[in-house]
């Protein structure tokens, strides 16, 4: 679940499931508020663009390592249109990032 104060330990993430857990999968999920469990602020709630550049270098690394990426397609997803276009789904699937297929949104 990325959100402003963990954000940018998603890369490092990426590593340590890796070296930890070779052959798990990694969904990843964009805090929302879209109950009153989770409160209306800046300070939990990043912009897309805040998040950008550590979703991005977290995906890098989980294609270095092979690792799959889920997630995309849910209620708690990233827009595809956030994705890079190196990093986007494959056979127009948004369940899962490995390829170099351009997505749109």
């Amino acid at each position: 679940m990325l959100c402003q104060k963990n954000h940018h330990q998603l890369p490092d993430a990426v590593d340590l499931i890796h070296h930890r857990w070779p052959r798990a999968s990694l969904c990843i999920s964009f805090v929302g508020p879209s109950t009153d469990l989770v409160p209306h602020t800046p300070l939990l709630i990043p912009s897309y663009s805040d998040v950008t550049p550590s979703l991005s270098e977290a995906l890098r690394r989980a294609r270095a390592h092979g690792l799959e990426i889920t997630g995309f397609d849910s209620m708690c997803g990233i827009p595809l249109c956030l994705v890079p276009t190196d990093l986007a789904p494959s056979s127009g699937s948004p369940r899962s990032l490995g390829t170099s297929t351009a997505a749109t949104c």
